[in-house]
Formats: structure tokens, C-alpha cells, sequence
């Protein structure tokens, strides 16, 4: 919410405490405002997915191959973000892994609980070994 809106939005929750406006006012205002906001974003959709097309790339351009799926047995991408995480396309899935990791590979090696390919990474000194399911 843009600071304006919400400044009003104060503004107007502070006439009702003073008496200057009735609730059932203030809430109108505020529900046609957001009304009229999705009606607008709704009608106007194919616009807005444009412009995001144009800013984002999609998940299968960002990411690099790096570990089977042991669901779908497909490749899963190592999205390398603040947080990074193992997105399999196929299956639609994500992985979260954990933040400050450097060197991560996959270890060819299945889990023996999910099959799902075993990966390497180092955080600080240690070197760690997990299952991206499990």
C-alpha cells in the first residue's frame, strides 16, 4: 500500500475519533477505493503480466542444473537468490536450502528415505551433505 493511501486511511480513522466522519463513511470510501483498484488491475491484467515478462525472467532461464528430482527424476534448478532454493519444474515443486552456502554441487548419490539426489555444499569451514527433501 502506498504511504498516501495509508495516510489517508489514518487520516480518515482520525475523524471518526474526533466525530467528524461516521465509520460506515470511512469504511465505504476505503472498500470502493480497493474496489475500484481491483477492477482496475482485473481489467488490465494481460498489461500487467507485459510489463512483468519484460522486468523477470522466467525460473528456467535463472536457475543451473545441478540434482535429480527423486520424484520426477527430472533436473532441478539451483535458484541462487537471497535465499536459494531447488525448484523442479516438473513436479512444480521448491526446495529451500540454507542461506551463506558457497560451492554447492550434487553428490551422485540417491537418499535412501526419498531418492532424491544428495548435494554438497560448504558453509564457512564445514563441508555439508544433504538431501534437498529430507
Amino acid at each position: 500500500m502506498q504511504p498516501r493511501v495509508r495516510a489517508e486511511i489514518e487520516g480518515n480513522c482520525k475523524k471518526v475519533r474526533e466525530g467528524k466522519q461516521s465509520l460506515a463513511e470511512v469504511i465505504e470510501k476505503c472498500t470502493s477505493f480497493f474496489k475500484e483498484r481491483f477492477l482496475f488491475f482485473s481489467k488490465n491484467i494481460d498489461k500487467i503480466d507485459m510489463i512483468f515478462d519484460k522486468l523477470y525472467k522466467p525460473l528456467s532461464e535463472t536457475g543451473k542444473r545441478l540434482s535429480h528430482c527423486g520424484d520426477c527424476k527430472r533436473y532441478m534448478l539451483l535458484i541462487n537468490s537471497k535465499l536459494p532454493f531447488l525448484n523442479c519444474s516438473e513436479c512444480d515443486k521448491d526446495y529451500k536450502l540454507m542461506h551463506n552456502i558457497e560451492s554447492i554441487k550434487p553428490m551422485n548419490k540417491n537418499c535412501a528415505i526419498c531418492n532424491f539426489e544428495a548435494i554438497s555444499f560448504k558453509q564457512g569451514k564445514f563441508e555439508i551433505i544433504i538431501c534437498p527433501k529430507c
